[in-house]
């Protein structure tokens, strides 16, 4: 993973309450993966997945207030 991140929420369908949690790298600006939620708990889920060493590359996140998903 990247050092630095952007975690930035869309909407799916307009005007119907669907959300997507974009993760990109803020250093390439690459899309590094779209997450079908914009609930925290889902998105540290997701974000769990990546084993804890890469996680642990990550410096900064800038966009939605979540939980530190790291460990």
């Amino acid at each position: 993973m990247p050092e630095r991140l952007s975690l930035d929420e869309i909407s799916k369908e307009k005007g119907k309450r669907k959300f997507a949690t974009v993760v990109s790298d803020l250093d390439k600006a690459s899309l590094l993966e779209v997450i079908d939620s914009h609930k925290s708990e889902e998105i540290i889920e997701v974000l769990k997945k990546t084993p804890l060493e890469l996680r642990e590359n990550v410096k900064e996140v800038k966009g939605l207030p979540i939980a530190d998903c790291r460990g």
